[in-house]
């Protein structure tokens, strides 16, 4: 049995909780480089939504994709209101 996930599991377990986005920060932060996360742009396996913000090929568009987008491009220093505050 296999202890420890690589990069990109860690990255795909995380965008699954955040409706198919991760953020730069968490990515470089899972253990991927600049270069492995402009690779996956470049190839198509990872869109970017927002500065900073990527959609996982293949996570369907939602309206709660969007309210998760903003909420991770403000890394913290936005707020986010009323029912959409109430769903993250």
């Amino acid at each position: 049995m296999r202890l420890h996930l690589s990069p990109d599991e860690l990255c795909a377990l995380e965008a699954a909780r955040q409706h198919g986005l991760i953020t730069l920060a968490q990515a470089i932060a899972y253990g991927l480089t600049l270069a492995q996360i402009r690779w996956r742009e470049r190839s198509g396996r990872w869109i970017r939504v927002a500065p900073g913000v990527y959609r996982i090929a293949g996570a369907p568009e939602s309206p709660r994709q969007a309210e998760w987008c903003a909420y991770l491009w403000a890394e913290g220093r936005g707020a986010l209101i009323l029912g959409t505050a109430a769903r993250i």
